[in-house]
C-alpha cells in the first residue's frame, strides 16, 4: 500500500508547524497537500461533522510458508473522507453547536466576552435570531418544521422550540445579553428583555457614539470657522455645508443614509458645455467607509477600534425588517444613528436641532443636458454636507405641489422646493432618454409598473403603506 496515504496527526503537526522540515521536491510538496487535506478533514470531523472516516480494511494475506511462516503481501483496502447526508451532517453539527456552548460558553463569554464560532455556528444563530424575533415557521407551527440543526441544538440544551428558547440559547452563546428577567409572578412564564447584540458589541457602539459626535463637533467648527466657503477641502473632503439639501424617505424611516442636492455648474470650475447643463445634481450618501475600510488607510491619530462592529455586521450578514417582534438590524440601532444622517425638520435649523449637523458622506455628482437628457458628466467626491431637510415621500410630492401646511415663505420650504424641482427636473429628463435608448430601462419601468398595479389590488387603502418602507 501507499504509505504517505496514510497519515498521523501528531506528525502531520510536527512536519508543518515546526519550521525544521522543508519542501525539497514536487513529491514532498504532495505529501504535504495530503498532510494538511487530513488535518482539515480532522478539524471539520471535530467541530461539525460535513465528512465522516472510514477506516483500512484487512482483505487478505499471502504467506510464505517454504521457509518460516512469514506475510509476503498483505491486501487492505484503503480507508478515507465521504460526504455525510445533509440531515445527518445538519444533526451532528447541531449537536456540536450545543455541546460547545454547554461546555465552554459560560467560559468564553463571561471572561473574555468573545465566543467561538465555526461556519456552521454562524449558520444556526442567524436562524436562532429570526426563531428569536417570532418568525414562523414554514408550515404552520409545528416545530417540526424547524431545520433539523436548529432543532437538535435547542433540544440538546435543553429548551424549548420556540422563541422564548431560541432568546435563551442566544443568550447562553453570548451572541445577546439579556437586560432584565420579569418574573410577574410564580406561574407565569418569565419575560426576557434583551439587546440582540453581545456586551462587546454595544459597548463598542457606544464608544462608536462618543467619538463620532465629537468628530462631528470639531468638523462644525472648520466649517464655521473664519474663512471657511463652500468648496474648501477638509480632512481630504469638499466642503458643501453651506449649500442646502432635501433627505426624502418613508415616513416611518429610522435611519436615513441619503440626501439631494443641486449647485451651480458655474460654481465648480468643472468643464460642462454651459448650453447643455446648468445644474451639478448630487446624491449624498452617509459616508461609513471607516467601519470597512483597512486600518491602515485611516489617520493614524484615529485609534478607534472597527474590528468588534465589523465582525457583528458581516456575521449578520444584513437586516430583516420582516419579523414580528422587530426589525434585526445589521448593527446596534445606537451606532446605526451615529453613523446615519443628522437631519432637521421643515421647520427646525441647524442651531435648533440637538446633534451637530454636520455630515460625512460620498457623493455621487452628474450634468444631465437638459435638451435630451443625456448623462454629459458623472463622478464621485468625498464630502461635508449640513443636515438635510427630512420629508416623507407624501411631504416632497407636497411641497412640489405647495400644497404642505407649512410656511411658504420660510427659508426651509422656498431651499426644499427649489432643490426638489431642479432635481426632478433633469432626472426626469435623464430617465425619459433611458426609457427610450435601453432596453433594461424600459423593461424594468414594465416591472415596476405590474407590480405597482398588484400591489393596489392587494393592499387596501386603510393598510396603504410609505412607499418605499
Amino acid at each position: 500500500t501507499n504509505k504517505r496515504r496514510l497519515v498521523d496527526s501528531r506528525d502531520a503537526a510536527t512536519l508543518i508547524y515546526n519550521g525544521e522540515n522543508k519542501i525539497h521536491s514536487q513529491d514532498d510538496k504532495q505529501s504535504v497537500d495530503r498532510i494538511v487535506g487530513a488535518i482539515l478533514l480532522a478539524r471539520d470531523a471535530e467541530l461539525g461533522g460535513r465528512f465522516k472516516r472510514s477506516g483500512c480494511i484487512f482483505v487478505s494475506a499471502k504467506y510464505d510458508l517454504d521457509n518460516s511462516p512469514t506475510i509476503r503481501e498483505v491486501t487492505i483496502l484503503n480507508g478515507g473522507w465521504s460526504a455525510v447526508d445533509e440531515s445527518v451532517r445538519a444533526g451532528i453539527e447541531g449537536r456540536k453547536f450545543a455541546e460547545r456552548r454547554i461546555d465552554k460558553g459560560e467560559q468564553n463569554t463571561a471572561s473574555s466576552g468573545k465566543a467561538l464560532f465555526t461556519t456552521a455556528d454562524e449558520r444556526i444563530l442567524h436562524r436562532l435570531e429570526c426563531l428569536a424575533m417570532g418568525e414562523k415557521f414554514q408550515k404552520g407551527d409545528d416545530a417540526r418544521q424547524l431545520e433539523l440543526d436548529v432543532r437538535e441544538s435547542l433540544s440538546a440544551m435543553n429548551l424549548p422550540l420556540t422563541s422564548n428558547g431560541a432568546q435563551l440559547a442566544l443568550i447562553r452563546a453570548g451572541r445577546w445579553t439579556e437586560s432584565d428577567r420579569n418574573n410577574a409572578s410564580s406561574r407565569s412564564k418569565s419575560i426576557i428583555k434583551f439587546e440582540p447584540w453581545s456586551q462587546e458589541i454595544l459597548e463598542s457602539a457606544k464608544l462608536l457614539v462618543e467619538r463620532e459626535e465629537k468628530r462631528r463637533r470639531t468638523m462644525l467648527n472648520k466649517c464655521l470657522g473664519k474663512g471657511s466657503t463652500t468648496g474648501r477641502v477638509l480632512e481630504g473632503r469638499v466642503n458643501l455645508f453651506a449649500l442646502p439639501c432635501v433627505c426624502v424617505d418613508a415616513k416611518r424611516a429610522t435611519f436615513r443614509d441619503d440626501a439631494i442636492g443641486v449647485r451651480l455648474r458655474s460654481s465648480t470650475g468643472r468643464k460642462v458645455d454651459k448650453a447643455a447643463s446648468k445644474w451639478e445634481v448630487m446624491i449624498h450618501i452617509a459616508d461609513v467607509s471607516d467601519l470597512y475600510s483597512p486600518d491602515i488607510l485611516r489617520p493614524a491619530k484615529d485609534t478607534f477600534d472597527f474590528e468588534t462592529l465589523r465582525k457583528a455586521s458581516e456575521s449578520r450578514g444584513s437586516s430583516r425588517y420582516d419579523l414580528p417582534f422587530g426589525p434585526l438590524h445589521l448593527l446596534p440601532p445606537v451606532a446605526l444613528e451615529a453613523l446615519a444622517l443628522v437631519t432637521k425638520g421643515m421647520e427646525e435649523t441647524d442651531k435648533s436641532i440637538k446633534r451637530s449637523p454636520v455630515n460625512r458622506c460620498v457623493t455621487l455628482w452628474a450634468y444631465i443636458d437638459e435638451r435630451n437628457g443625456r448623462l454629459l458628466d458623472a463622478g464621485l467626491e468625498r464630502t461635508i454636507i449640513s443636515a438635510p431637510i427630512a420629508l416623507s415621500f407624501e411631504n416632497a410630492s407636497e411641497v412640489l405641489e405647495e400644497t404642505i401646511g407649512v410656511n411658504s415663505m420660510s427659508s426651509s420650504f422656498k431651499q426644499a422646493k427649489a432643490v426638489l424641482t431642479i432635481a426632478e427636473n433633469n432626472l426626469s429628463l435623464w430617465k425619459e432618454d433611458r426609457l427610450k435608448t435601453e432596453k433594461a430601462a424600459s423593461q424594468r419601468e414594465k416591472r415596476l409598473q405590474i407590480r405597482e398595479m398588484v400591489a393596489k389590488e392587494i393592499i387596501s387603502t386603510k393598510h396603504k403603506r410609505d412607499d418605499g418602507s
